[in-house]
């Protein structure tokens, strides 16, 4: 894949009488794991938990991705997840809506969905139309 994307950036500055080929390859940034992205060192980490368990939703969603991502432990992640629905992050909101749409807790999904949307989450608007679809065909089987 990524002998494709070079092959693509390559043609494409073949096409570009302005572009030097070495110093845009130069600048193309190395391949990154979603995993490091939210990687947390230890001395941070117990900060981040700190300031968590006191009420920032930030610092909880922020624990939410490092344990989904970089640690892949859902039950922590969802934890954390949970928490920083409750402390009011949106996204957290919206994401949490989700997570129970997948698992087929309609009812749950949906009032997360509509916190999410009364917060002005874009998007949330077509989730619970989903959510609220799925309700529907849950009641008629």
């Amino acid at each position: 894949m990524l002998f494709t994307s070079l092959m693509l950036v390559e043609s494409t500055m073949a096409n570009d009488p302005f572009s030097d080929d070495k110093s845009a390859l130069q600048q193309l940034a190395p391949p990154m794991s979603t995993g490091s992205v939210f990687s947390i060192n230890s001395e941070e980490l117990t900060s981040v938990v700190s300031m968590a368990n006191a009420g920032d939703s930030v610092s909880s969603f922020k624990l939410y991705q490092y344990f989904k991502f970089s640690k892949s432990n859902l039950n922590e992640s969802e934890k954390w997840l949970l928490k920083a629905a409750e402390q009011g992050h949106v996204t957290a909101q919206y994401n949490l809506a989700v997570s129970l749409q997948k698992k087929k807790e309609f009812s749950k999904a949906l009032a997360w969905a509509t916190k999410a949307k009364n917060n002005g989450v874009s998007g949330a608007d077509d989730l619970i139309k989903e959510i609220s679809a799925n309700i529907d065909d849950s009641n008629d089987q």
